[in-house]
């Protein structure tokens, strides 16, 4: 169920990508490899050229965003080497309440991508996710929340953000519930009304 929050990896039709047509042999700053004429290209960042393999590798481990305000859902990818990317028509673009993700590093082997929150904006509640597992029935709420958002069964008027980070357990995303500040009063009365979930409730599904 996780997973389905993801988008996929883009194909090497990304309109971010483009030929080598400068007549010149470049070196990927990923991998050393070349890219020579003709092949594609992508500028990350920092200005560098990465080389299509390396490209796709990077987005094979992308955090996610959803975002949501009056029934209209937009999803967003981002990694390290790339930033932001809308998950629809892969162009650069940046979602409302959220900066980028950081690594935390828990031990010399595990760590998990944490969201940076924008200015004006807030986390109501912040954890682990995972699947639909029977032994973790408290964090079905969570999920439900999520899906229901997604499939317009709740639609909710205030605008309300979705982060998910890569964890070095397959099993766990890290996940955020962000809103905009001015929006905590009037979304905490929502959730209950609509959702059936007080924000103590659904702090506790992500514990």
């Amino acid at each position: 169920m996780v997973a389905e929050w993801f988008e996929s990896t883009p194909s090497s039709e990304s309109n971010l990508k483009k030929m080598n047509t400068n007549n010149t042999t470049n070196a990927c700053a990923s991998c050393s490899e070349e890219i020579g004429e003709n092949d594609f290209i992508a500028i990350n960042l920092k200005g560098e050229s990465i080389c299509e393999s390396c490209e796709q590798n990077a987005w094979e481990y992308a955090c996610s965003v959803i975002t949501s305000h009056h029934g209209e859902i937009k999803k967003y990818r981002w990694c390290e080497e790339f930033g932001f990317r809308d998950a629809e028509y892969w162009e650069e673009s940046d979602p409302n309440g959220v900066s980028g993700f950081k690594y935390v590093r828990t031990d010399g082997w595990r760590g998990y991508w944490d969201v940076v929150i924008a200015e004006g904006y807030t986390t109501l509640a912040s954890g682990w996710s995972t699947g639909r597992w029977d032994d973790v029935s408290y964090k079905h709420g969570f999920n439900d929340l999520v899906e229901n958002i997604q499939d317009g069964t709740l639609e909710c008027p205030y605008e309300l953000i979705f982060a998910f980070g890569l964890t070095s357990n397959v099993f766990s995303i890290s996940s955020d519930v962000i809103i905009r500040e001015s929006d905590i009063e009037k979304f905490s009365q929502w959730l209950v009304e609509e959702a059936g979930l007080s924000i103590e409730e659904l702090q506790s599904t992500l514990k």
